[in-house]
């Protein structure tokens, strides 16, 4: 025993033209049928069936849609992944062929379109012939990229249909979504310029303009050594132009700089490196009219800082680092020097090359009859 379906009208029309699609053929003993709407102008039928045997019986359904074919005769959206290694705003939607995409009759579909949520409005983006397999892909644009903290889930949905020009025998797959991401940063800055200046004292850096339609800004990050890592600790600009100028730059500070690129996209370049060597400029640091030691830099820090002092006359230098209780930990400097400005770099080292604990530590400073001790902190 089978269970069919007719669809009728109220003046008695046969609405359904369709043979050999009944929503149970599996010739058991079928009973009670009952049918329910389906929301979407087709029939959810439900029976009760013995096919099990006569002491297994149970109970089946099967959904009939508005044109009478039973099932979903919808293609279903099986994927919908971020193209790699672009800028974004493309996705490779991969879907379930309809299974009506066939050459046998009742119906044969022979298009595929998807479709874009745009606002309140679906938009056609791609067209894809059915070519009678099981599954396709296509790649899709969306309307916008993945973006922090509320990324943007484009929704789409695929019509199946006889062909484009007949809409009455189409069927819309349930709607997916998914994000486009921008895999690629902008490139690092080129072209770095580092140009001393003595009025207004400081470091005039240039660059070349990055060429990105998605560039936002320039980061601009501070630190001692070449090793150290950029971070928000260090992070002392973040310029729309290509251009810094640090006013607290000085002969004797031993600052290098990492300069990167940033985009809308939250993508970070490669660092470009500018070190002390890199600084030119016509100009030369004046004598230092005293003699006087400065405050280490960073500090605290981990894992190196940097040791400033001038001497305005020649003399024997002796920079040293000690531990809370006095004791020599490191000798920086124990030369002669002639007038002028001086860095001593400290790696977080004692004199056997061994890592000391974090704490305070002291650096003093002997030049002649002069002799300064400053604080600084060792953190890890």
């Amino acid at each position: 025993m089978s269970v069919y379906a007719q669809r009728v009208n109220g003046s008695g029309d046969l609405l359904w033209n369709i043979t050999n699609e009944e929503p149970c053929s599996a010739g058991s003993c079928v009973y009670m049928p009952q049918v329910v709407s389906d929301g979407a102008q087709g029939a959810i039928i439900a029976w009760g069936d013995d096919r099990g045997g006569e002491f297994y019986a149970d109970l089946y359904a099967q959904r009939v849609e508005k044109y009478g074919l039973w099932g979903w005769p919808s293609a279903r959206i099986a994927s919908i992944v971020d193209v790699p290694g672009d800028q974004g705003g493309y996705v490779t939607l991969s879907f379930e062929a309809s299974r009506l995409d066939r050459t046998s009759p009742p119906t044969v579909v022979t298009m595929y379109s998807v479709y874009r949520r745009n606002g309140a409005s679906w938009e056609l983006t791609a067209l894809v012939d059915a070519e009678h397999m099981s599954s396709y892909s296509c790649v899709v644009p969306t309307v916008a990229d993945w973006t922090v903290p509320a990324p943007y889930f484009q929704n789409f949905r695929i019509l199946a249909e006889e062909c484009y020009e007949c809409p009455n025998g189409s069927w819309y797959s349930p709607i997916d979504s998914g994000l486009s991401i921008d895999n690629i940063a902008p490139a690092a800055p080129a072209g770095v310029t580092a140009l001393q200046s003595i009025t207004p004292p400081g470091l005039q850096l240039t660059w070349t303009p990055n060429g990105e339609s998605d560039f936002l800004h320039y980061l601009v990050y501070r630190g001692v050594g070449e090793l150290f890592i950029p971070d928000g600790t260090n992070l002392i600009a973040m310029p729309d132009d290509p251009e810094w100028f640090d006013a607290e730059w000085r002969w004797y500070s031993g600052y290098y700089y990492k300069l990167a690129a940033y985009d809308i996209h939250y993508n970070r370049s490669l660092f470009t490196l500018v070190s002390p060597g890199d600084v030119t400029g016509a100009e030369t640091p004046p004598t230092p009219l005293v003699t006087c030691l400065r405050q280490n830099f960073p500090n605290p820090f981990n894992p190196a800082t940097r040791i400033s002092y001038d001497l305005a006359a020649g003399a024997h230098v002796s920079l040293c680092v000690y531990d809370v209780n006095g004791s020599l930990v490191r000798t920086l400097v124990d030369q002669s020097k002639e007038p002028g400005t001086f860095a001593a770099t400290w790696d977080g080292e004692n004199e056997n090359g061994e890592i000391v604990a974090s704490g305070v530590y002291f650096y003093r400073l002997k030049a002649g009859d002069f002799i300064e001790t400053k604080r600084m902190i060792l953190c890890k």
